[in-house]
């Protein structure tokens, strides 16, 4: 599922240098409603240098889910 763009506030897509960025995340559920959601996952690339690319100082990705009752 992709953020709706149009509900939530706007945050680039990629970030180069020491960037803080805050905001909201809108998600429009088409065939659900809020109650039907068991978790919510987020994962975000690691940095990666501007010439190549690669991770910076074998930087990782972050995978965090929360669950909900």
């Amino acid at each position: 599922m992709t953020a709706d763009s149009y509900f939530g506030e706007y945050m680039a897509g990629e970030f180069i240098g020491q960037v803080t960025q805050r905001g909201s995340a809108a998600f429009v559920l088409e065939n659900s409603t809020a109650d039907d959601i068991q978790s919510i996952r987020m994962i975000i690339s690691p940095p990666t240098d501007y010439e190549n690319f690669e991770p910076i100082n074998d930087a990782e990705e972050i995978d965090a889910e929360i669950q909900f009752n």
